[in-house]
């Protein structure tokens, strides 16, 4: 499935492959009643080729208008740097995006972030979950990430604090800014906008696009 991101103007910003199984949505136009386009289920994407194969054959009125996210973790990260196939893949759909995951191993302190260094060469890097595992602020110093995305549950613990602005504000000097994820209702939606953030992704969007059914 692919979860959008949206700016608070209602545009899709970016999406998200999820490891689910689901279908596609687009919206032009903000038009939420047309061109609803159905895939064959990802079965929990088996693997990251498979995950590579659906994004790359996704229609190009979705990739030529926004950016599409791949999340790995240090794993798949390994395995993409060992696989020359998989590199050439990254490098030529410029859409591509990958999101580390927060536990990534080079988020450490004394990492010379060797592997992250190579894959920012492959496409621009995003840090998924951003609040958990070793993520912090002087990541954004020492390696050029594009976004990160705040966690959902860092987000519920600084609801309409000053800590959750700092952050987002010091994302939109250090890296083109900040996406709140876990937007569940109305309260989160005005909390994402009030700290600053560029885009929001979660349930408030896809019970409004897709109903409750889905």
């Amino acid at each position: 499935m692919l979860e959008p991101v949206i700016k608070r103007s209602g545009e899709i910003h970016s999406w998200e492959l999820k490891k689910q199984s689901g279908y596609v949505k687009v919206f032009p136009d903000n038009k939420s009643d047309v061109n609803v386009l159905n895939f064959a289920p990802l079965q929990q994407t088996a693997s990251l080729e498979r995950a590579l194969h659906f994004v790359s054959s996704l229609p190009t009125d979705i990739t030529d208008a926004a950016p599409v996210t791949v999340n790995i973790g240090d794993e798949s990260a390994d395995y993409i740097l060992d696989n020359p196939a998989i590199m050439n893949v990254l490098l030529q759909r410029k859409f591509l995006r990958l999101g580390i995951d927060s536990g990534c191993a080079e988020f450490r302190a004394n990492s010379q972030m060797v592997r992250l260094r190579r894959l920012s060469q492959l496409c621009p890097l995003w840090i998924d979950g951003f609040g958990e595992g070793s993520t912090n602020l002087t990541l954004l110093d020492r390696i050029p990430f594009e976004y990160i995305k705040i966690a959902p549950s860092f987000f519920y613990k600084h609801l309409n604090t000053h800590s959750l602005r700092h952050i987002v504000s010091h994302a939109s000097l250090a890296c083109h800014g900040a996406i709140i994820c876990g937007i569940k209702n109305e309260e989160h939606l005005q909390a994402c906008w009030a700290a600053g953030a560029i885009a929001g992704q979660g349930d408030y969007w896809l019970k409004h696009h897709y109903g409750d059914n889905h």
